[in-house]
């Protein structure tokens, strides 16, 4: 079964929004690939149909599958994929934070107190 057109139209803001771009740089970066650099806009609005072409266009560009722009029934599926990918890489920041403020505060730990005094009297 196809999407209703407002359906298609929130699932195509979503997949852009999540990957960062815009309708204008999406177009960009599909058109090479044979698809419309327009495209994305006109497809949202309902003036152009979203094929199978575009759909994997747009799944290379923003992360979500082409069923995502496709089915009625992947919106749930293809969510809980999104929102894995999201949590996973939620994880690895965190560790990676953690790591950044450890090594922050070996650094400061390894200054001398005289390398702290100038460091704080430069201040003023």
């Amino acid at each position: 079964m196809a999407l209703e057109q407002d359906e298609l139209r929130r699932r195509i803001a979503a997949a852009i929004a999540y990957a960062g771009l815009s309708q204008d740089s999406l177009g960009n970066l599909i058109k090479p690939e044979g698809a419309g650099k327009k495209d994305p806009e006109q497809i949202s609005r309902g003036e152009k149909p979203m094929q199978l072409q575009q759909a994997q266009a747009f799944s290379r560009h923003t992360g979500f599958p082409p069923e995502w722009f496709l089915e009625v029934e992947a919106g749930p599926r293809a969510v809980d994929a999104v929102l894995g990918e999201i949590l996973s890489a939620l994880t690895e920041l965190r560790a990676d934070v953690a790591s950044v403020r450890k090594q922050l505060g070996d650094l400061q730990s390894q200054k001398q107190p005289d390398e702290r005094d100038q460091v704080e009297g430069s201040d003023s």
